[in-house]
């Protein structure tokens, strides 16, 4: 997908919902994905540091799998906390 085709879904999307619809969904994505999402990140970190000790020889693809699954909490960290700014 390209960048105009993301910007034209978002685009249609906003004009299709109302703000309270958009809020139920919103609040609904929150509670179903981003938080148990980001308590899935913590455990497969956590995994990831187990497998470290376990097989030294791959540490450095380990890390690197880290370092995504960070990237990937960062951004749904930052998610949680846009819909925290809708919500207040």
């Amino acid at each position: 997908m390209t960048e105009q085709e993301r910007l034209n879904f978002i685009n249609k999307i906003d004009n299709s919902f109302t703000e309270e619809e958009k809020e139920y969904y919103l609040r609904d994505y929150r509670g179903l994905f981003l938080e148990p999402f980001n308590i899935g990140i913590n455990g497969w970190i956590k995994n990831v540091d187990e497998r470290i000790e376990k097989y030294p020889e791959s540490k450095n693809t380990l890390l690197f799998e880290k370092y995504i699954l960070y990237k990937l909490y960062n951004y749904a960290e930052r998610l949680r906390v846009e819909s925290d700014k809708l919500f207040a």
